[in-house]
């Protein structure tokens, strides 16, 4: 005769899951007398509490694509507002300073970020700035004198030049 296994021992119902319950008769909740399971909640204040299983943090719907794409889109379209709006502000800037040795004309300001310059070389002349951070009035060519636009950065560029000729009796260097 043939011997039959015995039957597996029925499963013990699980103490962190609750067990499935069939729908009811409407959408809108239990009806009366239904059971709704419930399990144990860990509040964010430290309290423990009691909702219905399939409620809570793990069964909030995900957030929509429209939302998850303006937390991308509105931080990159301020940084790149801001990157124009930068640039607005540096193509009105003007300065001179030195370029290899020679006193120059720079669009921007004399600054640098994270390995990016904030100026760009308008001008070189043949005017030493050695010789011209010698004198009083340019003597901090080196970090850049400041011009309310590029004539009147010009200007200074003129007026080092007049003031290199007076000093060497007549010929600028």
């Amino acid at each position: 005769p043939l011997e039959t296994p015995p039957p597996p021992p029925p499963e013990e119902p699980s103490t962190t899951e609750p067990a499935e319950v069939p729908p009811g008769p409407s959408e809108e909740g239990p009806g009366e007398g239904e059971f709704v399971p419930v399990v144990p909640t860990g509040e964010p204040d430290g309290s423990v509490g009691f909702r219905p299983a399939g409620q809570g943090w793990a069964a909030r719907p995900r957030r929509s694509r429209v939302r998850i794409a303006a937390w991308i889109l509105v931080p990159l379209l301020l940084l790149v507002g801001a990157w124009f709006g930068l640039q607005a502000y540096l193509d009105r800037q003007w300065y001179v300073g030195v370029a290899d040795g020679n006193v120059a004309i720079y669009q921007g300001i004399p600054a640098e970020v994270l390995g990016y310059e904030l100026h760009e070389l308008v001008e070189r002349t043949d005017l030493p700035a050695g010789l011209a951070a010698q004198l009083t009035p340019w003597s901090e060519i080196e970090s850049g004198i400041t011009a309310n636009g590029e004539q009147e950065a010009r200007d200074i560029v003129a007026r080092i030049r007049e003031d290199l000729e007076r000093q060497s009796g007549g010929e600028a260097p």
